[in-house]
């Protein structure tokens, strides 16, 4: 949820404030997918450092992919090839 509080924050409070300085709306626009594909870039390089182990074996599940993004994380297991994903709700 960090991650999607922080896209609220930067495209409810710093775009907003920049356009009325006068920065140009196709800079802005660029500017904010340029921030949304390094931002998935990040979460997948975090995917890959974080260790997660298997459910069923406990061995060291490899980072698949993001889901839904930024909610739903993809793993596979090296050993027993099980697929597992992780579902990150509120509440």
């Amino acid at each position: 949820m960090i991650q999607f509080m922080l896209l609220i924050s930067v495209f409810g409070g710093v775009v907003p404030t920049l356009h009325h300085q006068g920065v140009s709306t196709i800079l802005l626009v660029v500017g904010s997918i340029v921030f949304v594909i390094v931002m998935e870039l990040t979460l997948s390089v975090i995917g890959r450092l974080f260790p997660v182990r298997c459910r069923s074996c406990g061995a060291r599940a490899r980072f698949r992919g993001l889901g839904w993004w930024p909610f739903i994380y993809r793993y596979d297991c090296r050993d027993c090839g099980q697929a597992m994903r992780f579902e990150v709700t509120g509440g």
